[in-house]
């Protein structure tokens, strides 16, 4: 798809940035894993790296 401010919009950006949206909503990875037909978790894992979310602060939720 090419718009007429000429540049390229691909499909991927849009998962991309959906899985960037739903990590920062709370959304957990392994459920994203399943939304995004990723085999591993590994894979998903990467948007985290992507957000710079700090998964410290989780595990004082834990405690």
């Amino acid at each position: 798809m090419q718009s007429s401010l000429n540049f390229r919009i691909h499909a991927h950006k849009f998962s991309h940035t959906f899985a960037v949206k739903a990590i920062m909503s709370g959304v957990p990875l392994n459920v994203l894993q399943k939304w995004l037909g990723h085999a591993s978790v590994f894979t998903t894992s990467i948007y985290t790296e992507i957000t710079g979310i700090d998964t410290r602060g989780f595990m004082e939720q834990v405690k």
